[in-house]
C-alpha cells in the first residue's frame, strides 16, 4: 500500500497541516462539539477537496466491455425483471452470482485505497481528538484564572467603595464641623471695636445657615450650647441693625422738625400754594436721601423675612418709620386743612381742594415708602387712612350740616366723577376707604332730607288757591316773569308753571337723586316719591272738582300722563316690598283665652298666647306704576262718561226708562207705546233736545279737554271711546224706532238720529281743525322743551308732547 499512488485530493489533505483542517463535528466524551457547521467550519479549500471527493466515489462511468452485454446489468449481474422474494430465490440468484465470471482485481483495488483512506482518517481522528483534549484543558485553565481574576476584581472594587465612603464620610464629617468652627470667628468679629453695620451682610448669611443646620440636628454634641451662642450672635447683629436705623429715622425727623421751627412764619404758614414746595423740600427730601442708605440693609431683612427674627426687626423698623412719618406729617396736614377751610367758603371747592391734596399726599407717602421698602405692609394703608382722617374730620361737620340737597349732591357727583372715576394708581386706592366714608355720610344725609323734602314739600303740601286755579293757569306765565321755588331744602327756578307743584317737585327730586344714589336705594326712595306724589294729585283732583268736576277729572289726567311719561326715563325697577304688622289675629285670640282660660298652659304652637305676643308679619310688593296706570285709567273712564252724558243725556235717560220699563213689563209692545215717553213726539222732542245740546254743550268740553291736553294723539285715544259710546246709544235708539214706529214716523225719526251721527263727527273733526290751526299746538319735532331744573335731558327726547308747554 505505500507504492501505490496518493489520489490528488489526498495529495492536497496530506500538505495541509492539522491545525489548517476544520474537522466535522466528531461526538467527544463531554459532548461540547455538538454542532458541525457551527464549531468547526469549513473553509472554501477544503470544501473544494470534499466536492472533488463526491465526484470521485459517485459519478465513476460504466466500463465498455459492459456496454454490449444485454444481459448483465453495470455491476456484472444478470439482468432480471424477477423480483427476490423468497429465500430460496436469493440463494439461486447468488449462485448465479458466483458463476459469472466477475474481475476481482479492480475491486481489490478500490478496498486498498479505502482502507488507506481510512487509516489516514484514523490518524487525522486521532491527532484531533489530541487537539480536543489540549483544548479542554485551555478551557479549564482559563475559567480558573477568570475566577480568580474576577475574585480580585471584586476585592479591589469593594476596597474602592470603602475607600470612597470613607472619603465621603470624612468630607461630610468635615462640613459639619465647619458649623461648629465657625463659632469663634463669626463671635471675633461681631465683638470687633471697629465693626461696620453695614458690612454684616455675609456674618448674617453665615449665622443663619449654622442655626438653620444645627436647629435640624439637634443629635450632635452640645448641639443646643453652640444654637443658644449664635442665636447670641445674631440677636447682637440684629439688634446693630435695628439701632442704626431707627436712629438715622429718629435724627432726620428730628433735624428736619428743627428745620421747619426755624423758618420764618410767612414760609411755613398755612400758605397752600406754598405746601408742595415745603413737603418736597423739608418732608421728602431728606428722607429720600436716608432711603438710598438705609436701603441695603431693609433688603437684607425683606429677603429673610421668612425667618420670625428677622420678621420682628421687620415690623419694628417700619413702626418706626410710620411713627416718624405720622410725628412729621400730622400737624401740617391738620393745619393745611384747617387753612383750607378758612379760605374757601365753597363746600365743592374746600372738598375738591382737600382730596386734591390728600391724593398728592397720598401719593408721595407711598412713592416715599417704596424708597424704604419693598414688600406691602398694613401699616402704610394706616397711616395713609389717618392722614385722611384729618381731612374726614374737618369737612364731615360742614355736609352734616348742610340742609340744601342740590349742595349735597354735587358733593356726591364731585366724589365720583373727580376723585373715585378720574385717579388711578396705588395712592388713589389708599385713599379710596376715606373718600367712600365721606361718600356714604353725604348719602345718608342726602336721604334724610329727601325724606324731610317729601314729607313737608310732598306729602303736607297744602296748596293755595293759585296752585288749583284751573284752567287758568294752563296759560302759563307772562313772558319776561319767573317764578321761584324758595324750598329751604331745595330751591329752584320753576320752568313747568301749568304743573302742580308736587309733580315738578317729585320728578325735580328723583332726577336729583338718580345719579347720586346707589340704585336700590333709589328704587325705594323713587317709589315712595312717586306713590306720594300720585296721592297729592288725587287729592288737589278732589278739591279742583268741587268747583269742576271735568277740571278736576282733566286736571288728573293731564298731570298722572305726565307722571308716568317722565319716570318712564328711569332704568330703574320700581317694585318695592313693604312690611307692616298684622295684629288681625289678636281679637280671636283674645276671645280663646277668654272661651278656654286652660288654653293658656297648652305646650304647643297652637297656644293663643303666641298670637298675641308675636304679631303677624305681612309683607306685601308695592308697585307705584301700577297705582298710576290704576288711578289713570279710572280717570280716563269717569272722563268718558261725563263727556257722553253731556253730549247725549237726554238720549241716556231715555234708554235707561225704556230698560227700566222692559225689565218690569217684558214683551209688552203695545203698552210701551202707550207710554207717553215713548211716543214719537216724546221721542222727536228728545232727539232734538240731543241736537241742540250738542250743538252747545259739547264744543266747550272739546275745547277743554285740548286745553288740558294738546297733543293730538292723546286726544284722539279720548275722543274714541267717548264717539263709540255715542254712537252705541244712537244705534239702540235707532233699533227702538225700527221696532216701535209705524213707516210714517220711522222716516223722520231715523233721519234725526242720522243728523245726529253726522253731527258728533263734524263737532270732532271741527275741534281737530281748530286744535291743529292754534298757534299753540305744534308738531312734537318743534315743541319747546321746557326742562325742569336737575331733570337730565335725554330723558325727554322719547317723551310724547302731551303739552306745548312740557315735555
Amino acid at each position: 500500500m505505500e507504492g501505490r499512488p496518493v489520489p490528488p485530493a489526498l495529495a492536497n489533505l496530506q500538505n495541509t497541516s492539522l491545525s489548517q483542517i476544520s474537522t466535522p463535528d466528531i461526538p467527544r466524551k463531554n459532548n461540547v462539539l455538538k454542532d458541525w457547521e457551527r464549531n468547526a467550519p469549513l473553509n472554501p479549500e477544503h470544501s473544494e477537496i470534499l466536492v472533488q471527493l463526491q465526484n470521485l466515489v459517485a459519478d465513476r462511468p460504466i466500463p465498455a466491455k459492459f456496454l454490449d452485454d444485454e444481459t448483465t446489468n453495470q455491476d456484472g449481474r444478470e439482468k432480471t425483471d424477477r423480483a427476490i422474494e423468497t429465500l430460496q430465490q436469493f440463494f439461486d440468484w447468488y449462485s448465479k452470482i458466483e458463476e459469472t465470471d466477475v474481475d476481482e482485481h479492480k475491486y481489490s483495488e478500490k478496498k486498498e485505497i479505502l482502507v488507506e483512506y481510512r487509516t489516514y482518517c484514523e490518524k487525522i481522528l486521532g491527532e484531533i481528538e489530541g487537539l480536543f483534549q489540549l483544548l479542554s484543558d485551555l478551557e479549564e485553565k482559563y475559567l480558573l484564572i477568570t475566577k480568580k481574576t474576577g475574585e480580585l476584581h471584586n476585592s479591589c472594587n469593594l476596597l474602592v467603595q470603602e475607600q470612597d465612603s470613607l472619603v465621603r464620610y470624612a468630607e461630610n464629617l468635615q462640613n459639619k464641623l465647619e458649623y461648629f468652627n465657625q463659632l469663634p470667628k463669626l463671635t471675633q468679629q461681631l465683638m470687633a471695636p471697629g465693626l461696620m453695620v453695614y458690612d454684616l451682610g455675609d456674618i448674617l448669611i453665615k449665622l443663619d445657615s449654622c442655626i438653620e443646620f444645627i436647629s435640624k440636628n439637634h443629635e450632635f454634641r452640645d448641639s443646643d450650647v453652640y444654637l443658644m451662642k449664635y442665636r447670641q450672635l445674631q440677636m447682637r447683629a440684629l439688634s446693630l441693625i435695628k439701632n442704626e436705623i431707627l436712629n438715622s429715622m429718629k435724627t432726620t425727623t428730628n433735624s428736619i422738625i428743627q428745620q421747619v421751627k426755624t423758618l420764618p412764619e410767612n414760609s411755613a404758614n398755612s400758605q397752600v400754594e406754598n405746601l408742595k414746595t415745603q413737603l418736597e423740600t423739608h418732608f421728602y427730601l431728606k428722607f429720600r436721601t436716608l432711603a438710598q442708605k438705609l436701603k441695603p440693609l431693609i433688603s437684607q431683612i425683606e429677603t429673610r423675612a421668612n425667618i420670625s427674627e428677622y420678621l420682628i426687626l421687620l415690623n419694628d423698623c417700619q413702626t418706626c418709620y410710620f411713627q416718624q412719618r405720622r410725628a412729621l406729617l400730622q400737624a401740617s396736614v391738620q393745619k393745611t386743612i384747617q387753612d383750607l377751610i378758612a379760605k374757601m367758603s365753597d363746600l365743592s371747592d374746600l372738598l375738591r381742594a382737600g382730596c386734591r391734596t390728600m391724593i398728592d399726599l397720598c401719593y408721595n407717602e407711598y412713592q416715599l415708602f417704596l424708597h424704604f421698602f419693598s414688600t406691602e405692609s398694613t401699616g402704610i394703608i394706616l397711616l395713609l387712612d389717618d392722614f385722611g382722617t384729618i381731612l374726614y374730620s374737618n369737612i364731615r361737620p360742614l355736609y352734616i350740616r348742610t340742609n340744601n340737597i342740590e349742595t349735597l349732591r354735587q358733593l356726591i357727583s364731585l366724589l365720583k366723577s373727580e376723585v373715585i372715576d378720574q385717579q388711578r394708581g396705588k395712592s388713589a386706592e389708599l385713599f379710596a376707604g376715606v373718600v367712600m366714608r365721606m361718600q356714604e355720610d353725604i348719602q345718608e344725609r342726602l336721604l334724610f332730607l329727601t325724606q324731610k323734602y317729601i314729607e313737608h314739600e310732598i306729602i303736607d303740601f297744602q296748596p293755595t288757591p293759585s296752585d288749583l286755579d284751573y284752567p287758568a293757569k294752563l296759560q302759563g306765565v307772562p313772558e319776561g316773569e319767573t317764578i321761584k321755588d324758595d324750598s329751604e331744602l331745595m330751591p329752584y327756578k320753576r320752568i313747568n308753571t301749568s304743573w302742580y307743584p308736587t309733580l315738578e317737585r317729585s320728578l325735580i327730586c328723583a332726577s336729583k337723586l338718580y345719579t347720586s344714589i346707589d340704585t336700590m336705594i333709589f328704587e325705594n326712595l323713587a317709589t315712595e316719591i312717586i306713590q306720594e306724589c300720585t296721592e297729592s294729585l288725587i287729592r288737589a283732583s278732589k278739591i279742583i272738582s268741587v268747583k269742576s268736576p271735568l277740571d278736576g277729572k282733566l286736571f288728573l289726567i293731564r298731570h298722572l300722563l305726565i307722571l308716568r311719561e317722565q319716570i318712564g326715563a328711569f332704568e330703574v325697577n320700581f317694585l318695592s316690598t313693604a312690611s307692616a304688622l298684622d295684629f288681625s289675629h289678636m281679637r280671636g285670640a283674645m276671645h280663646k283665652i277668654l272661651s278656654v282660660p286652660r288654653s293658656l298652659f297648652a305646650l304647643s304652637h297652637e297656644n293663643p298666647l303666641l298670637f298675641v305676643v308675636m304679631p303677624m308679619l305681612e309683607v306685601k310688593d308695592v308697585d307705584p306704576k301700577k297705582i298710576l296706570e290704576r288711578e289713570l285709567k279710572l280717570a280716563l273712564e269717569s272722563l268718558i262718561l261725563a263727556g257722553t252724558k253731556t253730549a247725549i243725556d237726554p238720549l241716556l235717560s231715555f234708554l235707561t226708562k225704556v230698560t227700566a220699563f222692559k225689565g218690569s213689563k217684558t214683551g209688552e209692545q203695545v203698552n210701551l207705546k202707550a207710554q207717553s215717553f215713548a211716543s214719537a213726539e216724546s221721542v222727536s222732542k228728545m232727539l232734538d233736545e240731543v241736537s241742540v245740546k250738542m250743538e252747545n254743550d259739547l264744543p266747550p268740553l272739546l275745547e277743554k279737554i285740548c286745553q288740558y291736553i294738546t297733543n293730538t294723539s292723546t286726544q284722539t285715544i279720548i275722543y274714541k271711546p267717548m264717539r263709540d259710546q255715542i254712537s252705541e246709544s244712537l244705534k239702540e235708539i235707532q233699533d227702538f224706532i225700527q221696532e216701535l214706529f209705524q213707516l210714517e214716523n220711522r222716516v223722520e225719526l231715523m233721519e234725526k238720529s242720522e243728523r245726529l251721527y253726522q253731527l258728533i263727527e263734524r263737532k270732532l273733526h271741527e275741534n281737530s281743525q281748530k286744535t291743529l290751526a292754534s298757534p299753540l299746538v305744534m308738531e312734537p319735532e318743534n315743541a319747546p322743551m321746557g326742562i325742569p331744573m336737575g331733570i337730565p335731558e335725554e330723558m325727554y327726547q322719547t317723551s310724547p308732547n302731551l303739552d306745548n308747554n312740557n315735555p
